[in-house]
C-alpha cells in the first residue's frame, strides 16, 4: 500500500513540475488583476483612482465576489478579494485637505523604500476620523484575509494586529508626532528614490530581467510577496505589502497567490518533489508506521451548540444541512478544507422559556466554556449575558456584517457598538384577520386602530347573533415575555412620526392612547381567558375561522391553511404608521470560550448559518423573520442561480416580501436588569391590575410601567441633591477662609502641630472625602462608580497621613523610626499617596459594575434603582486589603494617642485626634452594618452609603482643624508658647540626635534615671507604651530649659518651620 502511495505521490510531484496551474486562475488575473493592483507612484495612482477603481467590472468584482469568481470559490476567496478592495479604497481615500490618506500613501512609498514601516502610517492616520475609519476598514479586512490565509501563524499575527488596532486608538501624542516626523523625513526623500529606482528598472527591463507586467503590486504580489516558509512563528511579519512589487530578480518571482491558483517558481517544484519522494521513503522503510498516514492531518473537532429543545426538529435539520455543506466542500476543495472540516453537536435544554434563561445566565456567570454558541433569548441582550458575549465582527466578513446592519441586527443584535447577536430564529408581530368576514360585510382592511375598532364592531355586532362562538379580538398577552413584546408594540404604533424608531414616553399622551384602546378591545371584544392564550393555543383558535382580528407572532403554516390565514401589518395611530416587535433567539459566543483557538471553525459555522441560501430556508420553511434584509428584494429573488448552499428558490413565491420589506420595527427600551425575569413579573403585574382587575387608570399604570423601566436615581435638582450640593459648598467654603485665616501670625500658632503646607495636604483629603455625596448624585455609570472608589481611597490616606506621620514623630521614647520618619517627613507622605494609588489602579483593572435594585414605593409599586459592586474575586481581595490597611492606621492612631496622653504641651491635639478616631470608627461600623440593610426607596439607599462617609470627613474636618478656633478662646499665651517650643523642639532633625530621651519625668517633678532609661531597652513594646502613657513631661521646668536656643535677642520665641 505504501508502495502505491509513493507511486502516486511521486506522478503528482512530477505533473506539478510540468505545469501547476488553475484555468479560473487564469481567467480572473486575466480579467481582474488590474482591480487587485496597487499603484507604485502618483501619476498610476491618478489613473487608478479615476478610472480603475470605478469602473463597473471593479466595482462588480468587489462588491459580489462570489458570483464573479464563479462555484468553488471558498470563505478564503472572498476575503482575498476583500482584503484587495480595502487596499484599493486606502489608496484613494483623502481627508478633508483633499490629501490622501497616510495608510494609502504608505502603498506608493513601499514601491521606492522598502523601510518604511506601516504602523507609522497607521499612526499617521490620526489626523483625521476619515483616514482612522479607512485604515481601521483595511485592518479588519487584512486581519480576516491572514486569518484564513496562515491560521497556524495568527497567534503571532494577531499580537500585530492588536497592536496596530491600539494605534489607531490615537492615545499616545508622543508617537504620533515622532511618526509625522519619520515620515516628513521619507517623503523628502522620495523623488530622489523614486528616480533610482525607476533608473533602475529600465536597466532590468533592458536585460529582461523584470519583463512579468503583473509583478507591480498586482494580485499576486498583494496578497503576499513571500513565501510561506519566511513565514515563522518566531518571526511574524504581518506587513504583508512590505515588499510588494519591490522584486527585481527572476529568482526572487516565487509569488504565492490568492487561493484562486498557484503559481510555484521552477525551483521550488524541484525541492518541492524531492520533499515528497524522500517523506515517502521514509515512510516506507518505516514499518512501525500506520498505513492510515497521510499528509494532511483532519481535525474532526465539534462545534457545540446549547439551545431550547422546543426548536430541536428545525435545528436538526440545520445541523444536516451544514453536515452536508462541508462535505461538499471538502470533495471541492480538498486537503485544505478538510483542516477546516467539523460538525455541530447539539445541546438541548428542556426547561421552559423563563427557566432556559435563568440556565443560559448560569453559563455566562460560572464562566463556563462547555459550549462554542449559545442559542439565548433576544430580550437577554442587555443583561448580563449580553455583556458577556464577543463582538461577532471578529469572525464574520465585512460584506456580512454590513447585510446584518441593514436588517433586524441592529435593533436586537448589539450592545453598545459590539455585535453580541445574531439573530437565528426570529419572529415578527403582525395582524390576523377573516378576510372572509371582511369581504362579507364590504370592509377594507383596516390601516388604523380606529379604523379596525370601527370594523370590529360592526362586524361583532351583528354576526354575534349568527354565531355564539365569535371571537372579536385576541390581543396575545400571554403570562410570559411576548406580553411585554406586545405592550411595547402597540404603544409604538402610536407615535406621531413614521420614521422615529423610538416608541413614545411612557408618560406620553400617546401611550395613554395606546393602553386606552387595548382595554377597550378586551372590555368589548374579548375576555381575559382569549387575551392570556399562549401563542400554540392561539393558533388552534385563529384555524376554527371563529376569530376576526388576532395579534400574534408568525408561525410556520402548513401547506392547506395558506390560503385561508391572511395577515396584514398592525395598525397605527395614523394611516402609513405601524409597528412591529421582534421577538426570538439570538445566536452569540460566550467570552469564556476558548474562541481563539476555533476561530476559523466557528467562523465557517457563523458564515454558513447567516448565508442567503440558508435564511431562506429558514424564511420559507419555518416562516423565520431573516436578518438579511435583501433576501425580501424581488431582484435579488429573480435570480434563480444556485450556489454552495443550495437551490436559490424565490422566497417571494412563499411569503409575502412587501409586507416584509415595509415591517417597522422600533429600538425597544433598555432593560437594566441582571436578572430580566425580576422585570418580566413586575411588569405583568401592572399589565394584570390595568387590564383585568381594573385596579389602576391608564396614567397611573404607564406611570408604574416608567418607574420600572427606567433608571431612577437621586437627581441633581432634587430636595436631597440640592441639601447635597448647598452642604459642599458650605464646607468648601470654610476650608478656603480659614486656610487663609490661618496665615495670621496670631492664628498660626494655633496650628503649629503642623505646618501650612501639611494643613493644606489635610484639607485636600478631606475634600475628596466628601467629593463622595457629590459623585453619588446623578445617574450611575460605571465611570462613576470607579471615581467614588477612588475619591473615598485616597480621600482618606491623604487626610490622615500627615496626622498619622506627626504622632510617630512625637512619640516620646527616643527611637530610630521616630527620627527617620522626622528627617523623611514627605517621603513617608508621598510613599503612603503612591501605595493607594496603586491600590486604585489595580481596582480599575477590574472595575465596579452598575447592579440595579427594585424598590417598592409607598404605593406599593417598584421603581429601578442602579448602584454600584464589586462583583470580581479580585477586586474583592483588593478592598480587603484596603480595609485591613486602614483600620491598622486607624490601629495604630490609637495606640500612640495613648502612649502620649500625658504630654501637656499637645494635650488639646491629643483630645480632639481621639475624638476624631471615635467617630471615623463609628462611621465605619455604620456603613457596614447599612450595607447589609435592604432599603424601600432610593433615597434611603443614597443616606446609607453618604451618610457614613459624610461623618468620617466633616468629622475630621470640625474635631482637627476647626476645633483650633476654639482652642484660640481658651488657651493661655504661655501655654501656647510652650507648645510651639515643645513641637520646635521634637521636629528639628540637629536637636533630634541629642534628645536621648524626652525630658520625661514623674509627677513628683524628679528626672527618671539613667539606670531607668537604659532598661527600657529590654522592655517589651507594650509595657513601653504604658510607660509612656503614665509618664507627664512637666512643661514649665523642662521647656524652659529647651527654650534657650529658640529665643533671639528680643526673647521672641523662633518660630522655625517644621517638617
Amino acid at each position: 500500500m505504501k508502495s502505491f502511495t509513493f507511486i502516486i505521490v511521486t506522478i503528482a510531484s512530477l505533473s506539478s513540475v510540468l505545469e501547476f496551474t488553475n484555468a479560473n486562475t487564469d481567467v480572473y488575473l486575466n480579467t481582474y488583476g488590474e482591480c487587485n493592483s496597487v499603484p507604485s507612484s502618483e501619476e498610476e495612482s491618478k489613473t487608478f483612482c479615476s478610472t480603475i477603481i470605478t469602473s463597473e467590472k471593479c466595482q462588480n468584482y468587489y462588491n459580489n465576489p462570489d458570483k464573479v469568481i464563479g462555484d468553488g470559490f471558498d470563505e478564503l476567496d472572498i476575503a482575498t478579494v476583500h482584503y484587495h478592495r480595502e487596499k484599493a479604497k486606502v489608496v484613494c481615500q483623502t481627508d478633508d485637505t483633499k490629501t490622501r490618506c497616510p495608510i494609502g500613501q504608505y502603498f506608493i512609498d513601499i514601491s521606492t523604500d522598502s523601510s518604511v514601516s506601516e504602523d507609522d502610517y497607521i499612526l499617521k492616520s490620526c489626523r483625521s476620523k476619515v483616514c482612522i475609519d479607512a485604515t481601521s476598514s483595511y485592518i479588519v479586512a487584512k486581519e480576516k484575509y491572514y486569518s484564513l490565509k496562515y491560521p497556524d501563524k495568527m497567534e503571532n499575527f494577531s499580537k500585530k494586529f492588536k497592536s496596530q488596532n491600539e494605534l489607531l486608538k490615537c492615545t499616545d501624542p508622543d508617537a504620533i508626532a515622532k511618526a509625522n516626523a519619520k515620515n516628513s523625513v521619507v517623503n523628502s526623500d522620495t523623488n530622489k528614490v523614486t528616480t533610482e529606482s525607476n533608473s533602475t528598472n529600465g536597466s532590468n527591463s533592458k536585460n529582461g530581467s523584470n519583463n512579468n507586467p503583473s509583478n507591480k503590486n498586482n494580485a499576486d504580489a498583494s496578497t503576499n510577496s513571500t513565501s510561506n516558509e519566511n513565514i515563522t512563528n518566531e518571526n511574524a511579519n504581518v506587513n504583508s505589502n512590505a515588499n510588494e512589487g519591490t522584486s527585481t530578480n527572476n529568482k526572487n518571482i516565487d509569488l504565492e497567490q490568492s487561493n484562486f491558483g498557484e503559481s510555484i517558481s521552477f525551483d521550488k517544484k524541484i525541492a518541492l518533489l524531492i520533499g515528497f519522494i524522500l517523506a515517502n521513503v521514509w515512510a516506507e522503510t518505516d514499518t512501525s508506521e500506520s498505513s492510515s498516514t497521510s499528509t494532511t492531518t483532519t481535525s474532526n473537532e465539534n462545534v457545540f451548540f446549547f439551545a431550547p429543545e422546543k426548536y430541536k426538529d428545525l435545528l436538526e435539520n440545520i445541523v444536516q444541512k451544514y453536515a452536508e455543506f462541508t462535505k461538499s466542500k471538502t470533495n471541492l476543495k480538498g486537503s485544505r478544507k478538510q483542516i477546516q472540516k467539523s460538525s455541530i453537536e447539539m445541546v438541548y435544554s428542556n426547561k421552559d422559556e423563563i427557566e432556559y434563561g435563568n440556565e443560559v445566565r448560569e453559563l455566562i456567570k460560572n464562566k463556563s466554556d462547555k459550549y462554542d454558541f449559545i442559542l439565548y433569548n433576544t430580550l437577554h441582550t442587555y443583561t448580563i449575558v449580553g455583556r458577556k458575549l464577543i463582538n461577532l465582527k471578529k469572525l464574520i466578513s465585512l460584506n456580512n456584517v454590513e447585510e446584518l446592519d441593514k436588517g433586524i441586527t441592529k435593533y436586537i443584535g448589539y450592545k453598545d457598538d459590539s455585535l453580541v447577536g445574531i439573530p437565528l430564529l426570529a419572529n415578527y408581530g403582525y395582524m390576523y384577520y377573516n378576510k372572509y368576514l371582511l369581504d362579507k360585510y364590504n370592509r377594507p382592511i383596516p390601516q388604523t386602530w380606529d379604523e379596525l375598532y370601527e370594523t370590529l364592531e360592526l362586524i361583532y355586532n351583528k354576526e354575534r347573533i349568527i354565531n355564539r362562538y365569535l371571537i372579536g379580538y385576541l390581543g396575545n398577552l400571554p403570562e410570559s415575555y411576548v406580553a411585554i413584546n406586545t405592550i411595547q408594540e402597540m404603544i409604538y404604533s402610536y407615535r406621531d412620526e413614521k420614521n422615529n424608531k423610538e416608541i413614545p414616553d411612557y408618560r406620553s399622551h400617546n401611550s395613554v392612547e395606546a393602553m386606552v384602546m387595548l382595554k377597550k378591545l378586551l372590555d368589548n371584544f374579548s375576555t381575559k381567558e382569549l387575551f392570556q392564550l399562549e401563542p400554540e393555543e392561539q393558533i388552534k383558535t385563529i384555524l376554527t375561522g371563529n376569530v376576526i382580528f388576532a395579534r400574534i407572532f408568525n408561525f410556520p403554516i402548513e401547506e392547506e391553511y395558506k390560503d385561508k390565514l391572511n395577515f396584514m401589518p398592525i395598525p397605527g395611530k395614523h394611516s402609513g404608521i405601524s409597528g412591529s416587535a421582534i421577538y426570538g433567539y439570538n445566536i452569540g459566543i460566550s467570552k469564556y470560550t476558548n474562541y481563539e483557538e476555533k476561530q476559523q471553525k466557528l467562523s465557517v459555522v457563523l458564515d454558513y448559518l447567516i448565508s442567503e441560501e440558508m435564511q431562506k430556508y429558514l424564511a420559507i420553511s419555518k416562516n423565520m423573520y431573516s436578518p438579511l434584509k435583501k433576501i425580501y428584494d424581488n431582484t435579488t429573488n429573480s435570480d434563480t442561480k444556485s450556489n454552495e448552499y443550495g437551490s436559490n428558490t424565490s422566497i417571494c413565491e412563499s411569503v409575502d416580501c412587501e409586507m416584509l420589506r415595509d415591517l417597522q420595527f422600533f429600538e425597544k427600551p433598555i432593560n437594566y436588569y441582571d436578572s430580566y425575569d425580576d422585570f418580566a413579573t413586575e411588569f405583568l403585574k401592572i399589565i394584570d391590575n390595568y387590564l383585568y382587575k381594573n385596579n389602576a387608570t391608564a396614567e397611573d399604570t404607564l406611570k408604574h410601567i416608567d418607574n420600572l423601566t427606567l433608571n431612577h436615581y437621586v437627581k441633581n435638582n432634587s430636595k436631597i441633591g440640592i441639601f447635597t450640593y448647598v452642604l459642599f459648598g458650605f464646607i468648601v467654603f470654610i476650608m478656603l477662609t480659614s486656610y487663609i485665616l490661618m496665615f495670621n501670625r496670631k492664628i498660626n500658632v494655633l496650628f503649629v502641630f503642623l505646618n501650612n503646607t501639611y494643613w493644606a495636604v489635610f484639607l485636600y483629603g478631606t475634600f475628596l472625602i466628601i467629593c463622595y455625596s457629590i459623585v453619588s448624585l446623578g445617574e450611575m455609570t460605571q465611570e462613576k462608580c470607579n471615581l467614588r472608589f477612588v475619591v473615598l481611597s485616597l480621600g482618606v490616606p491623604i487626610a490622615i497621613s500627615p496626622l498619622l506621620l506627626r504622632l510617630i514623630v512625637l512619640y516620646p521614647e527616643s527611637n530610630k523610626y521616630s527620627d527617620h520618619v522626622n528627617r523623611n517627613f514627605s517621603n513617608y507622605l508621598c510613599g503612603h499617596i503612591l501605595f493607594e494609588l496603586l491600590l486604585c489602579t489595580l481596582y480599575l483593572l477590574r472595575p465596579f459594575d452598575v447592579t440595579n435594585h427594585l424598590f417598592y414605593l409607598e404605593d406599593n409599586t417598584l421603581e429601578n434603582f442602579q448602584s454600584c459592586d464589586c462583583g470580581h474575586l479580585p477586586t474583592k481581595l483588593l478592598l480587603i486589603v484596603d480595609i485591613a490597611e486602614k483600620g491598622l492606621e486607624i490601629l495604630i492612631f490609637a495606640i500612640l494617642i495613648f502612649a502620649e496622653w500625658n504630654i501637656k504641651a499637645t494635650k488639646t491635639d491629643i483630645i480632639s485626634l481621639t475624638f476624631c478616631i471615635i467617630f471615623d470608627i463609628l462611621a465605619f461600623l455604620i456603613f457596614a452594618v447599612l450595607y447589609f440593610i435592604s432599603f424601600k426607596t432610593k433615597e434611603a439607599y443614597f443616606w446609607a452609603r453618604v451618610g457614613p462617609v459624610l461623618l468620617f470627613g466633616l468629622s475630621n474636618f470640625f474635631l482637627v482643624y476647626i476645633w483650633k478656633f476654639a482652642v484660640m478662646f481658651t488657651s493661655a499665651a504661655d501655654e501656647l508658647e510652650t507648645k510651639e517650643a515643645y513641637l520646635t523642639k521634637k521636629t528639628q532633625n540637629d536637636n533630634l540626635r541629642n534628645i536621648t530621651r524626652l525630658s520625661l519625668i514623674n509627677s513628683d517633678g524628679r528626672m527618671t534615671s539613667t539606670k531607668s532609661s537604659a532598661s527600657n531597652n529590654s522592655e517589651n513594646f507594650i509595657n513601653k507604651i504604658i510607660k509612656c502613657h503614665y509618664e507627664t513631661a512637666n512643661s514649665q521646668q523642662e521647656m524652659n530649659r529647651s527654650n534657650a536656643s529658640n529665643v533671639n535677642n528680643k526673647n521672641v520665641i523662633s518660630t522655625t518651620p517644621m517638617n
